[in-house]
């Protein structure tokens, strides 16, 4: 019979899942829900699973139900959850064990993504803010900068965050920048006391972490263009290179427990995460902001996004000349790879494909690779590329930037 690792190996989800339902053995279920996370991070997954997961999460024992946490953090990270999980999730983080703390609200963090989350969520996060274990502490700043996206904000989170600016802990530093950021772009600073507490934000332009510098000068360029923050507190900065191998909150919120081989926090430079740091999400306030010349990934992202909102097409060489660039083959190539890039991204947030946006001069359309690489697989596209269906599922695809955006 094949071990619960032979079977990972073959993704066999299936089998796993049914050894986890006809298993009461701890060290059993804890292999279990471990390749249920292995396989969840690669898109393999089973929502029959998710009741036994909760049975597991209310009986289990400390490290089953953290693994089991973690499960459905993982699964919710890929759109598989029900909202059952939620309550025994916030039940259990609040509790003594500081491991548990940590995948639960991990966990409800994932949820905020899909849209779960309980009524009193902000302030259950901003007392998490305050928590003696550093992962506990990030996860709840993630999970306040998602809720922003989902539209639910308190101006008293701003300054438990802005403390976090100087934590030593450099995910957490990263976390709270998000979180100013995401707050920002929700127009919840109205007076100049407000400014005053993030021109603290200021030195955070010097910080080690290059995706902490972005996003604090993100939330800076909002704060001056809404005359929150004088104009010469940002100097010297630009955008720069284009940062394909940041890691992404849903990365960065988990580190080594014992062997639970979730991933380490420290940026992995021979792994292609897709930064997020200029991704709005849900949000549908976003706006692009700073210079927007240039051909690297956020301005090519924020540029989508103004076409977006004039509910525009564009091409290629319309894109390159637009950012201050010569069309050439050179070029062209660059613009694909952003593009691809992109569209992985839209594909991780579940948001419409931007690069529909991009259409070929001759046919008014995006190329065959956009139907065979991304609505094939996101959309379930199976036509011609070239045919009726195709035209079909880009009008449809036009539509949801249109109402997304």
């Amino acid at each position: 019979m094949p071990t619960i690792n032979q079977l990972t190996d073959k993704d066999d989800i299936i089998s796993i899942v049914r050894i986890l339902h006809s298993s009461n053995n701890p060290k059993t279920q804890l292999k279990s829900l471990k390749a249920i996370s292995l396989l969840a991070k690669k898109g393999i997954v089973d929502y029959t699973v998710i009741d036994k997961i909760n049975e597991v999460l209310s009986n289990g024992n400390k490290d089953v139900c953290v693994q089991a946490a973690f499960a459905i953090g993982d699964m919710a990270e890929k759109g598989a959850y029900k909202e059952e999980s939620l309550q025994l999730l916030i039940a259990l983080s609040f509790g003594h064990d500081s491991n548990i703390r940590w995948s639960t609200t991990f966990a409800l963090k994932a949820l905020i993504k899909c849209g779960i989350f309980a009524d009193e969520a902000i302030n259950l996060f901003s007392e998490k803010l305050h928590d003696r274990y550093d992962k506990v502490v990030y996860n709840a700043a993630f999970a306040i900068a998602h809720l922003a996206e989902q539209g639910v904000v308190d101006k008293s989170t701003i300054s438990p965050l802005v403390a976090l600016l100087s934590d030593n802990n450099v995910v957490c530093r990263k976390a709270a920048a998000y979180a100013l950021r995401n707050l920002a772009l929700r127009d919840i600073y109205d007076s100049t006391s407000d400014s005053i507490e993030l021109m603290s934000l200021k030195k955070t332009l010097n910080d080690s972490d290059r995706s902490t510098r972005i996003y604090a000068s993100e939330a800076i360029e909002v704060l001056k263009k809404k005359g929150l923050i004088d104009s010469s507190v940002v100097h010297n900065y630009h955008y720069g290179d284009n940062i394909v191998t940041q890691i992404t909150d849903s990365v960065v919120q988990r580190s080594n427990v014992g062997n639970m081989d979730h991933e380490s926090i420290s940026d992995d430079k021979s792994k292609s995460y897709y930064q997020d740091y200029s991704v709005s999400s849900k949000s549908k306030s976003y706006s692009a902001i700073g210079d927007v010349r240039g051909m690297n990934y956020i301005h090519v992202y924020n540029y989508l996004i103004s076409k977006a909102k004039e509910k525009s097409v564009v091409t290629y060489g319309e894109i390159v000349s637009d950012l201050g660039e010569s069309f050439s083959a050179k070029t062209r190539t660059e613009l694909i790879s952003l593009l691809d890039q992109i569209s992985k991204q839209n594909i991780k947030n579940g948001e419409p494909l931007l690069t529909a946006l991009v259409v070929s001069k001759a046919h008014n359309m995006p190329g065959k690779r956009f139907f065979t690489d991304y609505m094939s697989t996101y959309r379930n596209f199976t036509g011609n590329p070239e045919g009726n269906e195709a035209l079909m599922a880009y009008k449809q695809e036009l539509e949801r930037i249109w109402d997304y955006w």
